[in-house]
């Protein structure tokens, strides 16, 4: 990979699948699951990540906001 940083997580996740080509058999990407691999790697302080595009939940679903 060129030495640029990525702007975010999902930039570089893109940038993992698209050249190594992580696909399902459907033809989907694979962009969770690299996104899963890449945070492992970092937890082992074998990688250092960028910042995600927004702050991470806490495993919660997210929650539509009733409009009264």
């Amino acid at each position: 990979m060129d030495a640029k940083p990525f702007p975010h997580r999902s930039a570089l996740a893109y940038r993992v699948y698209s050249d190594f080509g992580f696909h399902a058999p459907s033809g989907a990407t694979q962009r969770a699951s690299c996104l899963k691999a890449l945070r492992d790697l970092e937890s082992r302080d074998l990688n250092n990540l960028p910042l995600p595009l927004t702050p991470g939940g806490h495993g919660q679903p997210r929650v539509e906001s009733q409009v009264i």
